[in-house]
C-alpha cells in the first residue's frame, strides 16, 4: 500500500507492458471495462504458483497513490522497531505500539482462522518503518516481515496491518507473483491479489467496527482512490446481510478504477521484468491454473466467495 502523489506519479510505460495490451487479462469476468464471462478458458495444467527465491514483496503497495511491490524492504530495520511472535514482549515505543495493534486485532482473530494459521505458520515480524518510504505498509515475503509506515495514525496502521495480513495469508496458501507464467497472466494475478486483499480488508474492518472499534473503517471510507470500495462493500452488506456477497461486490469494485488497474498493472510488469533480469531467465507464456480464481477467492473462514461468475457492473 502506498501514499503520496496521484495518477501523475505513474512511471513511464515499460516496453511490452502497455495498458493497451491488457485486453482480456485484467478482470476475471472479462476484458478491461466489462464484466462478461471470460471467453478464453484457463487451460494450463501446471501447479499452483509458488514464491520465487528472490525478494518479492507481495504487499499491495498502492493505497492512495504511488508505485509498489519491491520499492521497500525490511532488511535494514532495527530490532527495536520490530515485534516478534507471540507479539507480547515490548521493550521500545515502536514495539509497544505494535503490541497494542496486534492485541486489538487478536479480538477478532478467532473468527479469521486462515489468517490466524498464516500468522502461526509464517510467524512474521511486525515493524514500524521510520524511513522516507513511498508505501504505507508492505510485506517482505523473503524476510517474513510486515512493516507499517511510522507517520500513520493508529487507525490507519491497524487498517494497513489487516491488509498486509491478508497478503500474508495469500502467501501462506502459495499465492505470490511468479515468472512461471506470462507477464500478462502474472499481472492479472497480481491485480486479483490486491482486489482480494482490499475486499477482505473491508470485511474485517467492518466486523471490527461492529465490535466497537470503527477507526479503521472510518479511515477506509475516507481514503482517496479507495473509499469507493468501502462504500460498495457497505451498500451490499446492508442490502443483503451476506458477507460473501459484500466481499464479491468490493472485489469487483476494485476494478472500477482505471487508475488502480493501470497503476498495479504497470507495477506488476516492472517487477516481472526485474525478476527476469535478476534470475537470468527467459520469459514464459503459460496461463494461470484452472482453479486459480476458485482457490484465491476464499474468505478468512475458508468459505468461497464469487470472483469469477456473472455480476452487475461495479459502481463508478
Amino acid at each position: 500500500m502506498a501514499g503520496s502523489a496521484g495518477p501523475s506519479a505513474l512511471p513511464p510505460l515499460i516496453s511490452g507492458c502497455s495498458p493497451r495490451s491488457r485486453v482480456n487479462v485484467l478482470h476475471p469476468r472479462g476484458p478491461s471495462g466489462t464484466f462478461a464471462r471470460m471467453t478464453t478458458p484457463f487451460k494450463t495444467p501446471f501447479p499452483r504458483l509458488a514464491p520465487l527465491p528472490v525478494r518479492a514483496v507481495v504487499a499491495g503497495a498502492l493505497i492512495g497513490a504511488g508505485i509498489c511491490a519491491s520499492v521497500a524492504t525490511g532488511q535494514d530495520l532495527p530490532d527495536a522497531a520490530c515485534l516478534t511472535p507471540p507479539y507480547r514482549d515490548a521493550a521500545s515505543p515502536d514495539q509497544e505500539e505494535l503490541r497494542a495493534l496486534f492485541a486489538e486485532l487478536s479480538t477478532i482473530l478467532p473468527d479469521l482462522p486462515r489468517i490466524r494459521d498464516a500468522i502461526d505458520t509464517l510467524g512474521p515480524r511486525l515493524c514500524i518503518d521510520h524511513r522516507a518510504i513511498a508505501v504505507r505498509g508492505y510485506l517482505d515475503a523473503e524476510l517474513r516481515l510486515i512493516a507499517l509506515r511510522a507517520g500513520l495514525g493508529r487507525d490507519a496502521k491497524l487498517l494497513i496491518l489487516i491488509h498486509e495480513l491478508r497478503h500474508l495469508e495469500q502467501l501462506n496458501r502459495g499465492f505470490c507473483p511468479s515468472n512461471q507464467i506470462s507477464m500478462q497472466e502474472n499481472a492479472r494475478a497480481s491485480l486479483a491479489y490486491e482486489a482480494d486483499a482490499m475486499a477482505v480488508t473491508a470485511l474485517i474492518a467492518w466486523d471490527l467496527a461492529a465490535r466497537g472499534d470503527d477507526g479503521p473503517w472510518q479511515v477506509f471510507t475516507e481514503w482517496p482512490n479507495y473509499a469507493d470500495i468501502a462504500e460498495r462493500f457497505a451498500e451490499v452488506r446492508r442490502e443483503t446481510g451476506d458477507p460473501g456477497a459484500a466481499v464479491t461486490a468490493a472485489f469487483d469494485q476494485w476494478y472500477a478504477s482505471d487508475w488502480r488497474t493501470e497503476a498495479y498493472y504497470r507495477a506488476s510488469c516492472s517487477d516481472y521484468l526485474d525478476r527476469l533480469d535478476q534470475n537470468h531467465v527467459l520469459p514464459r507464456y503459460d496461463l494461470l491454473p484452472d482453479d486459480f480464481w476458485e482457490e484465491l477467492c476464499r474468505l478468512p473462514t475458508g468459505e468461497s466467495y464469487d470472483c469469477s461468475g456473472e455480476s452487475p457492473e461495479p459502481e463508478r
